[in-house]
């Protein structure tokens, strides 16, 4: 899956050059960013230039070697982490934070009301946080 997302990344790229000024940010949330956070490697790996990486509710913690891949490559600009207050898998420090958090996420903890799913609910709390992300991606810089 990730070698197909990283094929047609580079088909859009190639077929449609990002023009002065436009940036080259991937974007993932929760899995989705551990998803994006590879596909930024390999990408970056290869020569082509991410201009911000951002996690959102993501497990990748700040100390794992991925982080550190990610963090030590000089063709990604900028690792953006957002995360979500309360959530024990946003920047989990461990298993027992990845075990605390999946409790939490599932139907014996708070389910689909748990603070990892903050952002992804439909209704006017999620539109809050995703107005709050965004606002804070402006003021660091990411453009759309």
């Amino acid at each position: 899956m990730i070698l197909k997302t990283i094929a047609q990344y580079q088909k859009e790229l190639k077929n449609k050059p990002l023009k002065e000024g436009e940036q080259f940010n991937l974007v993932g949330y929760s899995y989705g960013s551990v998803l994006q956070a590879q596909a930024a490697l390999k990408l970056a790996k290869s020569g082509q230039v991410i201009d911000n990486l951002v996690l959102i509710g993501s497990p990748i913690s700040t100390d794992s070697d991925l982080y550190k891949q990610l963090s030590e490559n000089g063709n990604i600009k900028s690792i953006l982490r957002y995360d979500l207050p309360g959530d024990a898998l946003s920047n989990s420090d461990g298993i027992m934070d990845i075990l605390k958090g999946a409790w939490q996420s599932s139907p014996l903890g708070s389910g689909d009301n748990a603070h990892h799913f903050d952002a992804a609910r439909p209704g006017k709390d999620a539109d809050k946080t995703i107005d709050a992300i965004v606002k804070w991606l402006k003021e660091n810089g990411v453009k759309n």
